[in-house]
Parts: structure tokens; C-alpha cells; sequence
């Protein structure tokens, strides 16, 4: 049986694997082209990406979702994210993304209980933010 931390690594592996298979990525980024610009994916490769990129930045911003399931998603970003060798979600990251990123870059965790219930993080988690920032 796996462990709760397992699953959250699994998933993520499998989401980094169907995005690179989708978007023939390794093939890609063997291609040289202009460093500013972004790879030319097919209108339904663009549309199954963004809403990979929407749940992603959706789950980092959700107080329900376990720590390790938040430095996943922040993981996924971050290898995505570029114009260059990614998914080209920079735009959309700076519009929907940061403002997510940096509310749960201010949770400081393990304070007395207050109004407000705080993100579950891990110890890796403001490294991940630091990654995808």
C-alpha cells in the first residue's frame, strides 16, 4: 500500500508525463528556435493545457488541499510556466497565479488558532514558492 505522500509524488509524475506527451515537448526542445518564443501548439493541445494550469492554480490557493498535493501543483508550475521551454502559462501565472502564490507564501505555520484557517504547508513548500515566483 502507498503512503499518503506517495500519491500526491505519483500524480504528479503522471501529469508531468501526459503534458511532455501532449505537447511533444522532448521533441520540441530539441528544436532551436528564438529563446522568446513560445512553442505553436494546436488550439485543443492549448485548451487541455490551460486547464491543467487552472486546476493547478486553483489547488494551490484551496486551504482543503494537503500540504504535499500544494508543493506538487507549485512543482508542475514551475516546470511549465516559461514561454521558452514550457507551456507558455507566464501571463496567465502573473494574472491568476502570483496573487495565489504569495497568499500562501505568508502563511506562517503553527500560530495559535485565529480567525483564519492557514494553508497546510510542508518545509519545502516557500522553496517550491521561491521556484515558481
Amino acid at each position: 500500500a502507498m503512503n499518503d505522500t506517495e500519491i500526491p509524488a505519483s500524480t504528479t509524475i503522471l501529469v508531468h508525463n501526459i503534458i511532455m506527451s501532449i505537447c511533444d515537448l522532448e521533441n520540441r526542445r530539441k528544436i532551436r528556435k528564438p529563446i522568446n518564443v513560445p512553442f505553436n501548439f494546436d488550439q485543443p493541445v492549448i485548451e487541455f493545457i490551460n486547464n491543467i494550469f487552472r486546476t493547478l492554480v486553483e489547488f494551490i490557493d484551496d486551504k482543503t488541499c494537503p500540504a504535499i498535493g500544494r508543493d506538487c501543483c507549485l512543482d508542475l508550475v514551475a516546470k511549465f510556466v516559461d514561454r521558452a521551454n514550457g507551456c507558455n502559462w507566464t501571463s496567465k501565472f502573473i494574472v491568476s497565479g502570483v496573487p495565489k502564490v504569495l497568499r500562501v507564501a505568508a502563511t506562517v505555520p503553527n500560530l495559535p488558532d485565529n480567525d483564519k484557517k492557514a494553508y497546510p504547508i510542508t518545509e519545502q513548500t516557500k522553496m517550491y514558492i521561491s521556484c515558481a515566483l
